[in-house]
Order: structure tokens, then sequence, then C-alpha cells
């Protein structure tokens, strides 16, 4: 046998042997699944997670570093934060389990888990102002185009960036323009100021987050020239 069938076959031999590596590790992920959410075990699923995160896979560290997280949060653990941390930390290249963790930690929002406060970056942009807003399942922010004028969503998950509104204008006499903006509490809905020059005050509109070619405008005054909602009540009818 020459040197390189002996080199050759090593090399086979290493890709077999890493593939069945692979394949424990994920198995051993599916096992602790079980254990979380067939079995109900809380316990024992967190414990096989943790070593999962500390294992060779970084695929299956990622996941499982969310799925801790996940069995924190069924526990009203602060521990919950930070196994999402962990993922952007050191497994923000496995991009379906960071943009899982992104949303989760805006979700948690300011440290209201056990009391704890704490504060968490999640979006870094210069769209970002006191205008916008969160809404409820932390998934989505708006916020005031000023390039366009238009009101914007961001996708926390996608990390994209949308318009809600399509007729903003920097026009000279012609402004229009979004200002603040209150997202409705199921997340369907956002509130916003619009501002019109040709009236020269602002009122009140109504956009669906889903799309729709027409905002439906739900107050203007020409007593109130300003105006800036804040939230919606409970019942999402006022």
């Amino acid at each position: 046998m020459n040197r390189r069938s002996v080199v050759g076959g090593m090399a086979v031999l290493l890709s077999v042997l890493g593939a069945q590596s692979q394949d424990k590790a994920e198995i051993a992920l599916k096992t602790a699944m079980d254990r979380e959410v067939v079995d109900g075990n809380l316990k024992a699923a967190i414990e096989q997670y943790k070593k999962l995160a500390q294992g060779q896979n970084k695929s299956v560290a990622a996941r499982a570093l969310v799925r801790l997280g996940e069995c924190y949060e069924k526990q009203g653990s602060a521990d919950a934060r930070q196994a999402y941390e962990q993922v952007l930390s050191r497994f923000g290249d496995q991009k379906e389990s960071a943009d899982k963790a992104r949303a989760r930690l805006a979700a948690l929002g300011a440290g209201r888990l056990a009391g704890r406060q704490t504060t968490t970056l999640v979006w870094k942009d210069n769209k970002v102002s006191s205008n916008s807003a969160v809404s409820s399942d932390g998934r989505y922010i708006s916020y005031a185009d000023w390039d366009t004028g238009n009101l914007g969503l961001h996708d926390l998950v996608s990390g994209s960036d949308r318009p809600l509104t399509t007729t903003g204008t920097w026009k000279r006499g012609e402004a229009a323009f979004a200002e603040a903006s209150a997202f409705s509490r199921d997340g369907k809905q956002v509130a916003y100021a619009w501002f019109e020059a040709k009236t020269s005050r602002f009122e009140l509109r109504v956009a669906n987050v889903a799309g729709n070619a027409a905002p439906q405008p739900l107050f203007s005054s020409p007593v109130l020239r300003w105006l800036a909602p804040q939230d919606w009540s409970p019942d999402g009818k006022w």
C-alpha cells in the first residue's frame, strides 16, 4: 500500500467519524427535546441542553442554547436571558438560532424576568428614535423613516425593513411624513401620527402590519395641530 492510499484511507475514516459525531449530537438533541416536550421533564432536559451547548457541533450547540432559554422561560427563571445572549455572542453565524434568540430577548423586554433589570441591544440603527415603538411580542419595531417620510417596520427575526406607508414626501409645500407610533396589543396594527403640509397639522392613522395600500385615517382636527399615539386600549377599540 503506497503513501497516497494510506493518506486517502485516513481522510475517508476521519470523514466517517466526523459524520458519526454529527449524527450523535443530533440524536442527543432530539432526546433532550423529547425529555422537555414529551416527558415534561424540564430539569433533565436542561442538563442535557447544557452539555450539548458545550459540544463541538456548532449548529446543535446553538439550538440547544435556544431550547435551554425556552426551558428557563417556562420556569420563570432569569437565566433565560443569559442563554439567549450566549447564542448571539458565541453563535452569531448560526442565523436561524441567532434570529430566534434575538426575538426572544426582545420579547422578554427590559429585565421583566424575575424582577432583574437588564438591558439588551436588539437593533442599532440611525432609524431608531423616541418615535419608535415595539410590538408586544417583541418581533417588530416601527420607526419614522426620515429619508422617505414613511412609517417603517423593522423585523427583529429576519432583520429586514419595509415601509408601512407609501405617500411620504419632502417636496416643498407638499411635505407628508410619519412621526410617533404605537402597536395594538395583538401586534396586528400600528397607530401613528401623520403630518400633512397642505393642512399644516397632524392626524391619527392606522396601518396594518401585514401591509395595506390605504392606511385608515382615524382623527383630524383644525384645533389640534399635533398628536402622538402612545398606546391602545386592551380590547383594541380605542
